[in-house]
C-alpha cells in the first residue's frame, strides 16, 4: 500500500512539473509573440512618420510651384477667386 501511495505521489509531482514546464513554455511563446507585435507597431509608426514627412514636403511644393507663375492671380488684386485661393497656399 505504501508503494502504491508513493507511486501516486511521484506521478502527481511529475504532472505538476510537466504543468509548470508547459506553462513556462506557453509564457515564453507569448513573450516572443509580444516582441514581434512590438516590432510591427514600431515599423508602422516609422513608415507612417516617413509618409507624413513626405506629404508635408509635397504640400510645401504646391506653394513654390504656384509662386513661380508670374501672371495669373497676381494681375488682379481684387479678384474674388484670388481671395479664395490665397489661403490655400
Amino acid at each position: 500500500m505504501a508503494l502504491v501511495s508513493q507511486d501516486i505521489k511521484a506521478r502527481d509531482v511529475c504532472d505538476k512539473l510537466l504543468t509548470i514546464y508547459t506553462g513556462l513554455d506557453i509564457m515564453y511563446d507569448k513573450l516572443q509573440q509580444g516582441l514581434q507585435e512590438t516590432e510591427q507597431i514600431l515599423t508602422i509608426a516609422r513608415l507612417r512618420a516617413d509618409a507624413e514627412d513626405a506629404y508635408g514636403q509635397k504640400l510645401g511644393d504646391i506653394s513654390d510651384a504656384v509662386d513661380r507663375i508670374d501672371e495669373g492671380f497676381d494681375r488682379d488684386e481684387g479678384a474674388s477667386l484670388k481671395r479664395v485661393i490665397t489661403p490655400l497656399k
